[in-house]
């Protein structure tokens, strides 16, 4: 899985590509963390996750979004996930994750 992550004022965004899965979740759990320990003092753990190029998430990539999500309340941050496939939104939205990832979350 490719990463790409970009800094704008107090928004990080999170480019995925290829599978998020138990192989590469460790890999995005790593940045996650280390973007949650640059924005603790200061605030502004606002992340952004563009799922247009992800080709599957399986239960530990779903994990890490959650934790992302979790770190945000805590850091009074927000999380969004955007560029949701029409399957993986229906997944995330039987599931109940949709509401619980973020109010924006929404398919192509």
């Amino acid at each position: 899985m490719e990463i790409n992550i970009t800094h704008e004022d107090d928004v990080y965004c999170v480019k995925l590509k290829g599978m998020l899965d138990v192989a590469s979740s460790p890999d995005l759990q790593k940045h996650v963390e280390a973007i949650s320990s640059e924005t603790y003092e200061k605030g502004g753990f606002n992340i952004v996750f563009d799922l247009a190029d992800i080709e599957y998430v399986s239960s530990a990539g779903i994990r890490v979004l959650l934790m992302a999500r979790k770190i945000a309340d805590r850091q009074k941050g927000r999380i969004a996930v955007i560029n949701v496939g029409k399957s993986l939104y229906n997944v995330i939205d039987m599931t109940g994750f949709a509401k619980i990832l973020n109010e924006k979350a929404r398919s192509e």
